[in-house]
């Protein structure tokens, strides 16, 4: 009989480990990966993501590669990996177009999230400049309005519809008048799905802004919409005609974000035909009216948001117990966040019991001043509530004792589900009152988050 032929072992190589990596889907994992490869000198071009990672935000290595400003050596070991990202995200003005196209694989989808700086003075090398720029594969592009000057936003916009990839665009605190070009971009773009406003951009309701918005909806798949200062007014569009956007808005089956920040809907008519198919759903200081909630409370067995976020005045809060109250009935809802100034103590007692049925797994609560009770209560609230795993709780006032009953109260094992996360966010308590409150989570089995107060420089994430 013959021998079975025997198969030499094969040893794991560089390029194995390579081929590892690619499959690699976020941060912690690549670089827990690289930590063991790396004493075994087989990351070879990982090298240089692995150095990397030894300073930078490991967030902004992968799986997209960020790139910003940097040291002379860092710039080095981009370069080294660059070609091997199929996404990279651009955060730096200066960032030279020569250097992006030697080393990008010109298949990588680019995100430019900080403007570019024209090299040149010259009106004419100066258009020439950003028309090179369009023609690369940009998927996404941010406009900070206050940072950059007239003349290269008027230069953006004027080059905007060359863009052959885009699918996302943000602009922040830009006036009415940029909006209303950006949105009339959109209505003639066929790849565009995603436009936002931040809370400090100016959008002016007109009619041909309106029609606008209506071309781009029909044009494509819009999936998502966030908007600013939507105050639409009787002498500036027809009834029907604003209707009618705001029926394609809070009706379109493709979108999966749409947002209102300080804005009115007072004027949507015709409520009841309103369904909101989107996934999220976020009215941060917008007046509703009573109307609109009805409908909104109407729709919530039929529901399929999985995220709602309300922020009100404190003049408006009424209209945010009436959400909460519907939110039991909202079958999709997975995710809840509330924001308001102050309200009385038996106004928190109310509203707080209405929390106990909600069927959230994922709580935010943004509060500018809460009574000591008060905060009692939210955490009796979230003790008795069965499906709760996850709370952010940012209230501004918030003592070490608020936090520590927090703990305590909701990480309790009579609870159906256990808590995993408790999150306060910004803190100004001290080092060693954090420090007790991260050995009383950890006790409890529990991820306690917080961060210092930005003016520090300091941030922390505890586990």
């Amino acid at each position: 009989m013959k021998r079975p032929r025997q198969h030499e072992d094969r040893h794991l190589d560089e390029s194995d480990v390579f081929k590892v990596a690619q499959y690699i889907a976020d941060a912690s994992t690549m670089f827990a990966f690289l930590d063991v490869m790396h004493p075994l000198n087989m990351l070879g071009p990982l090298d240089h993501l692995y150095q990397l990672g030894l300073t930078w935000n490991r967030a902004e290595l992968w799986p997209v590669l960020t790139v910003r400003r940097c040291s002379d050596t860092d710039t080095l070991h981009l370069a080294a990996i660059l070609k091997f990202y199929a996404r990279v995200n651009v955060a730096d003005s200066s960032c030279d177009l020569d250097w992006v196209d030697h080393h990008v694989s010109p298949h990588a989808d680019l995100s430019w999230t900080v403007l570019p700086e024209a090299p040149s003075s010259d009106i004419a090398l100066d258009q020439a400049w950003w028309a090179r720029w369009a023609s690369h594969r940009i998927t996404r592009v941010d406009i900070h309005c206050h940072q950059s000057n007239d003349d290269m936003i008027q230069a953006l916009v004027a080059v905007l519809p060359r863009f052959t990839s885009l699918t996302s665009l943000s602009a922040f605190a830009c006036n009415a008048q940029v909006a209303a070009k950006l949105i009339a971009v959109a209505a003639t773009s066929r790849q565009l799905k995603a436009l936002t406003f931040d809370g400090a951009s100016t959008v002016r309701v007109t009619t041909s802004l309106c029609q606008h918005i209506l071309a781009w909806f029909s044009a494509v798949p819009v999936r998502k919409f966030h908007v600013s200062k939507w105050r639409p007014k009787c002498d500036d569009v027809a009834a029907a005609l604003l209707q009618q956007v705001h029926s394609v808005m809070f009706n379109c089956p493709s979108l999966d974000s749409l947002a209102f920040q300080w804005s009115v809907l007072h004027r949507v008519v015709d409520v009841p035909a309103l369904t909101f198919p989107m996934r999220s759903l976020t009215f941060a200081n917008t007046e509703l009216g009573s109307a609109f909630v009805d409908a909104l409370v109407a729709s919530s067995p039929t529901s399929t948001v999985a995220r709602m976020v309300s922020h009100v005045q404190d003049d408006q809060f009424i209209e945010l117990e009436r959400l909460v109250e519907a939110l039991p009935a909202m079958p999709s809802l997975q995710s809840f966040e509330m924001g308001c100034g102050q309200q009385t103590s038996k106004t928190w007692a109310r509203f707080f019991r209405k929390l106990v049925s909600c069927r959230v797994t994922e709580l935010t609560v943004r509060i500018t001043k809460l009574p000591r009770q008060s905060t009692l209560e939210l955490a009796y609230a979230i003790a008795k509530n069965k499906t709760i795993q996850v709370v952010h709780a940012f209230v501004a006032d918030a003592v070490f004792q608020d936090v520590k009953n927090l703990i305590e109260i909701t990480t309790g094992n009579e609870r159906p589900v256990q808590m995993t996360e408790i999150d306060i966010g910004e803190s100004k308590l001290d080092a060693s009152e954090l420090a007790a409150l991260t050995a009383l989570a950890a006790r409890r089995h529990v991820t306690f988050r917080f961060q210092r107060p930005r003016h520090s420089n300091r941030a922390a994430s505890r586990s």
